[in-house]
């Protein structure tokens, strides 16, 4: 198998999450060659990370054709800015790559799109629907016949019950539990260790369990 240059953009906590990654995945068998990580803020280029250079702002990605990418901004604070972040990029589909940890269990049946970051022990079942442009944190199930659309960042520890849809542009908090046959809406935070146990619609923030709608963005 060729190794394949990437390049990650920005640099921040899942950044940091994917280069452990994707040296989980080199231990195993050498696929990956991190070129570096772009960032639009002048402070930090030319500092490190675990050995990995911050390259520069996003002029940089002209310099490097062939390369891969890795998109995985986002957080609680910024997570409706992932899809104008990515389309400002400018970069083919054909040019970004999906990373998915060695520990992680994908059923055969269950497809994950591209530009996804796929964490230490998730657990994704059978016939699942992982959309583009996705976030999946550490020891997360996601089980059968369930469907997350894009651009959605799950956390740690999270818990979805089977037939459940996440639609585009939303963010599971840590620890959040969804039971079987739920629709959260799009552009919806569900945060940290709430359960949800009925369909959420309304765009904005709910907690607590079971989840309540807070307040509007």
């Amino acid at each position: 198998m060729s190794i394949k240059d990437i390049i990650l953009f920005p640099f921040g906590g899942n950044t940091k999450e994917a280069i452990t990654c994707i040296e989980r995945i080199n231990d195993q068998s050498k696929r990956w060659n991190i070129v570096g990580i772009i960032d639009d803020n002048q402070k930090l280029h030319g500092q490190s990370y675990a050995g990995v250079k911050i390259l520069g702002g996003r002029d940089q990605i002209a310099n490097y054709p062939d390369a891969n990418f890795l998109v995985a901004q986002g957080n609680p604070d910024n997570f409706l800015k992932r899809e104008s972040v990515l389309d400002s990029l400018n970069l083919p589909k054909a040019r970004l790559a999906t990373i998915i940890d060695p520990s992680a269990v994908v059923s055969s049946q269950t497809q994950v799109g591209e530009n996804c970051l796929i964490m230490a022990g998730v657990v994704l079942t059978s016939n699942c629907k992982i959309g583009n442009n996705c976030v999946i944190l550490p020891n997360t199930v996601i089980s059968h016949d369930s469907e997350i659309e894009d651009f959605n960042l799950i956390g740690s520890n999270v818990t979805i019950s089977g037939n459940v849809k996440i639609a585009e542009n939303s963010y599971i908090g840590s620890g959040v539990k969804i039971i079987n046959g739920v629709t959260v809406g799009s552009e919806i935070l569900v945060g940290i260790g709430s359960t949800v146990v009925k369909s959420i619609t309304q765009k904005g923030i709910y907690i607590g369990s079971p989840a309540k709608f807070l307040k509007s963005f």
